[in-house]
């Protein structure tokens, strides 16, 4: 069944791809008709597949369920982009991206317009949010990235608490349209700013609401401190209003990340203050070394859910996570890891789990 979805998901993308692509094509005819600046057209995407193995320590007073302990995903991205100088240092570039998922219910992914020169970035439409782009990874993974969460999808959530996109502004402003703007690197520093007027904000694994006046700002350094070392450091906020209840959603995130030699150590921090006076802190930390074709890593991630007014905890997940891949050739890995995952509901019933990813990544 998922397979099939997958392959309806695969056609259909390659339907809008090929009708987006033919857009693109004749509208870089009808430019260069009067310009004499080259037009681009690019496609490229990422084909990734995973098989994992798990092992299930549930709690006794739960009921007794048979989850099947082994599994495999696909997950494929293709995006199509055309860039048309309009010269005075300015260009302007369309882009759509498309994801053959058989977990995710959407086929397009982003859809949008971007203008950008010396001033920065300009972006209009379906965009993830600045914040989620600018921290690239909330902690070092040599082999899973942070958009895939193969082991949220590998492990059946017994909680509340967001593990997906859960470190970045992503969470609340995915599928939502928007404008954003990023500025050009100053020195070490460069920041982005955006609104969205209308979302629809996951406030825990089940429960969505609809949000309007979203807006999101971040501020980033990259540089170096001496021989040897660089840094990347990030502070971001984000808030929104409810549009059926008086609370509004609000969110920090702050992000370290350090390059020694072959070594990256960073980690990630982000407080959400959902509605319902329930506040959430999810945090993530890890590191990887390089050499040669292969990258090793480690990382821990926990998540806790509280009631702001008495403190008590009602959900909490942790997560440890090593990995390892091997660079077969240009854009394809082979790589997998262990993992392990603990998992406490309100009821206070508690969830184990350990396994093993393997899989392949192929870009092109």
């Amino acid at each position: 069944m998922g397979g099939r979805r997958a392959s309806a998901v695969v056609r259909a993308a390659a339907c809008s791809a090929a009708g987006i692509a033919l857009f693109l094509i004749s509208t870089s005819h009808a430019v260069a008709a009067s310009s004499a600046e080259p037009v681009t057209v690019t496609i490229s995407g990422r084909a990734n597949q995973f098989f994992f193995v798990r092992d299930d320590t549930d709690d006794p007073r739960a009921p007794v369920e048979n989850t099947n302990a082994t599994g495999m995903f696909n997950y494929s991205r293709l995006t199509i982009d055309g860039r048309i100088p309009l010269g005075d240092d300015l260009t302007v570039r369309g882009s759509a991206r498309f994801i053959a998922n058989s977990r995710q219910p959407d086929n397009t992914d982003e859809v949008y317009i971007e203008l950008f020169g010396s001033f920065g970035r300009l972006q209009f439409g379906d965009r993830r949010a600045a914040n989620a782009g600018m921290i690239e990874s909330v902690a070092p993974q040599a082999f899973l990235h942070m958009d895939d969460e193969i082991i949220s999808s590998a492990v059946r959530p017994r909680t509340e608490v967001q593990m997906r996109d859960g470190l970045t502004f992503k969470r609340f402003t995915r599928n939502a349209a928007g404008v954003v703007y990023q500025s050009p690197r100053w020195n070490t520093l460069d920041f982005a700013v955006g609104y969205y007027p209308n979302g629809d904000t996951p406030i825990s694994t089940a429960q969505r609401i609809r949000t309007r006046n979203g807006s999101e700002s971040t501020i980033r350094s990259v540089g170096a401190l001496g021989n040897g070392v660089r840094y990347r450091v990030l502070a971001g906020y984000h808030q929104a209003e409810a549009t059926q209840f008086p609370e509004k959603i609000s969110a920090w995130n702050a992000l370290a990340d350090f390059f020694i030699g072959p070594f990256e150590i960073s980690g990630t921090y982000m407080n959400v203050a959902p509605i319902f006076g329930l506040r959430e802190r999810n945090w993530a930390g890890g590191m990887m070394y390089v050499t040669g074709p292969w990258m090793f890593s480690g990382d821990f991630r926990q998540a806790v859910r509280k009631r702001e007014v008495d403190g008590a905890t009602f959900d909490k997940v942790e997560r440890l996570t090593f990995q390892t891949s091997y660079k077969l050739a240009p854009g394809i890995n082979l790589g997998g890891g262990l993992f392990q995952s603990f998992q406490r509901d309100p009821a206070r019933l508690v969830w184990r789990s350990r396994g093993a990813i393997l899989g392949i990544t192929v870009g092109f």
